[in-house]
Order: structure tokens, then C-alpha cells, then sequence
């Protein structure tokens, strides 16, 4: 997953088998010059995104609402105001 705080563009990639591919991916694919890749995810997980005004928090975990907890967790400690991406995983 990259993030572009500058913007909060976010891209998101899941199901591409090599990790390098998917981040190369992810940052071109976002293409704004502050992105940079936040969050990886392998085989078997998920991952996603909480966005606040002013922050963000990423998550992973075994299922779409561990990560979605983690990340609005994380989002959370910094404001209340998070809203989170539904989760896509690796299956």
C-alpha cells in the first residue's frame, strides 16, 4: 500500500506474487511525488487504510476487521475523525 500524505491519494495492492512488483506497482500507480509505501502485506492477510484530516494509520491482521481495527487504531491516536478503507486481502 502506498499513501501520498501531500494529497491522501492511497493505492492499494493485493494479489501479486512477487513484493517488489507490488510496491513498484503501488507507487507508480499513485504517482504523486510524497508517496511512499506504508504498509505490505503476504499470503493469507489483509491490509487497508484509516484516514483522519490531518492522519493516517495502516493495519494488517489475518482477517478484513483486525486490519480495519488496526488501522483506525493507529489513524485513532492522533484524532477521532478517521474514516477506514474496506480491507482487500491475499488470499
Amino acid at each position: 500500500m502506498a499513501y501520498a500524505p501531500s494529497t491522501q491519494d492511497w493505492v492499494l495492492r493485493w494479489r501479486v506474487i512477487k513484493p517488489e512488483r507490488a510496491r513498484q506497482r503501488a507507487l507508480a500507480d499513485c504517482a504523486v511525488a510524497d508517496c511512499q509505501v506504508i504498509l505490505e502485506f503476504g499470503p493469507g492477510q489483509c491490509g487497508t487504510l484509516a484516514l483522519g484530516p490531518t492522519s493516517f494509520g495502516a493495519g494488517q491482521g489475518d482477517t478484513p476487521a483486525v486490519a480495519e481495527a488496526m488501522a483506525l487504531d493507529e489513524c485513532g491516536r492522533q484524532e477521532q475523525s478517521c474514516r477506514v478503507v474496506p480491507a482487500e486481502c491475499n488470499r
